[in-house]
């Protein structure tokens, strides 16, 4: 399974499991709730914020590793991977 299969199904989990926790911590915040459980509300709309962000590093992260996937060198030619391996050579960045 190619990387970005793998980073689309992680969006798309991502995003429903997201959306429907948003929308329970939504209800639950506009009902009438106990200091404890106004609390554990709070706390738990700060981790989805949390999550969030995470989640968008590692997407970002997946983004920039698929760049050099071994699909990507595989549909190169042996002409163009010849040639990047000489000029990161010529740069002084090694094989």
């Amino acid at each position: 399974m190619s990387s970005y299969v793998l980073s689309l199904y992680f969006v798309v989990v991502w995003l429903k499991f997201t959306v429907s926790r948003v929308e329970q911590l939504k209800r639950w915040q506009s009902g009438p709730l106990t200091e404890a459980q106004g609390e554990e509300v709070a706390r738990l709309v700060e981790q989805m914020k949390k999550m969030r962000e995470n989640n968008t590093k590692v997407l970002e992260l997946a983004e920039e590793l698929s760049k050099g996937t071994i699909e990507k060198q595989m549909a190169k030619s042996d002409e163009q991977l010849g040639m990047e391996m000489l000029l990161r050579m010529m740069e002084g960045k090694g094989l």
